[in-house]
């Protein structure tokens, strides 16, 4: 399995910390630099908006959105790969805690991570998946789902969003739903990692004064958990 991970000037610290945790697994992986990182494969973001508060202008008010990029570069990165390489998209503030071998023996074009039931009905459709984790294998059923994505999060103005759209008519592609509790555990507390968690996704969102400001200006009705 490859990683690939992309942000901007704005996530250093974050993507630091994320290779240094595939560096102690001497995982194979990939940085793409958004802008002003100072590392990885120049990808840059023609928008000020990202560039400057880390989010992208959306008229989609329930969540910011900071990732219409992903689609792109998991694009670009895939058709780099040989046939049938499985593929592990990851955000920054992410860390990788353990191999996760037994995915590449699963018959998968692409696997998202959701929450479970119970999660679903408290907070709403956007929270169904999360998009800070997929995994999608160099397969042609793969490659036009990504297409699909990049055109949906036009259209949805939100990358995740688009994703829990299309996962409701599916053309063909072999999608995998896993549990976010092993491979996109949220860590929002000081609560402990439990022992399954293969990956923990820190949410920097969380910890940035200005993403915070964002969300209190869109009257989000339900509490930030504090940062730790």
């Amino acid at each position: 399995m490859k990683f690939v991970l992309a942000a901007n000037h704005r996530f250093k610290s974050w993507v630091d910390r994320c290779t240094a945790s595939l560096d102690r697994l001497k995982a194979d992986y990939t940085v793409y630099d958004l802008g002003s990182l100072g590392t990885g494969t120049p990808w840059l973001i023609k928008n000020d908006t990202f560039q400057s508060m880390g989010y992208y202008r959306s008229n989609y008010i329930h969540h910011a959105c900071k990732g219409m990029h992903k689609p792109g570069v998991l694009i670009n990165f895939l058709h780099r790969q040989e046939p049938g390489q499985l593929v592990c998209l990851i955000d920054a503030d992410t860390v990788v805690l353990d191999p996760m071998a037994e995915l590449e023996k699963q018959v998968i074009d692409v696997a998202l991570t959701v929450n479970a039931p119970e999660r679903f009905e408290q907070l709403g459709e956007y929270f169904y998946l999360n998009a800070g984790v997929m995994f999608v294998r160099r397969t042609e059923p793969a490659l036009r789902f990504l297409d699909r994505w990049r055109e949906r999060a036009k259209a949805d103005q939100n990358e995740q969003l688009a994703l829990f759209n299309m996962l409701k008519d599916a053309e063909g592609e072999s999608v995998l739903e896993l549990p976010v509790s092993i491979y996109n555990y949220r860590q929002v507390t000081d609560q402990p990692i439990p022992p399954t968690a293969k990956i923990v996704h820190y949410i920097a969102s969380l910890r940035d004064p200005v993403m915070r400001r964002l969300w209190s200006m869109r009257g989000v009705d339900r509490p930030l958990p504090a940062p730790p």
